[in-house]
């Protein structure tokens, strides 16, 4: 029963991220999923998010929320998107963290920034903040 139980779990993760190399364990980081504003998601749901850190370095120097959204594989186009994006920021413990490589920067057509992914129960658990993605690019402009 409990084997039914794990491989039906992992049956959730897509397969990259059960290949691909996961944070050190034992730690907590901050970590973004970033999405139109009003997509959601349910406890089961997976989520691939990238960490916060990393994603504030480079929109803080794109200066773009189109250019962001292309670092992060979402987007082809150069222009600023029509619809509002949102960026939901989560404490997430390492060890409950499953690596997925990284995102695809359709600016460059190579790697953009790193990629993990876990459950909305997960991520959620300890809480989370939820910031437009353009106020978020502006970082502490007005």
């Amino acid at each position: 029963m409990i084997l039914f139980a794990i491989s039906v779990a992992a049956a959730r993760v897509p397969d990259v991220c059960l290949t691909a190399e996961a944070p050190e364990p034992g730690r907590t980081i901050s970590v973004a999923w970033v999405t139109p504003l009003r997509r959601r998601a349910s406890n089961h749901k997976f989520l691939e998010v990238v960490p916060t850190a990393e994603l504030r370095r480079t929109a803080t120097t794109d200066a773009s929320l189109a250019r962001t959204l292309q670092r992060l594989g979402m987007r082809r186009s150069s222009r600023e998107p029509d619809r509002r994006y949102k960026v939901v920021v989560f404490d997430a413990p390492t060890d409950q963290l499953y690596g997925c490589g990284a995102t695809v920067d359709h600016a460059t057509d190579g790697a953009g920034l790193p990629l993990y992914g876990a459950t909305w129960a997960t991520l959620a658990s300890d809480g989370f903040c939820v910031l437009p993605a353009a106020r978020f690019v502006a970082g502490d402009k007005p």
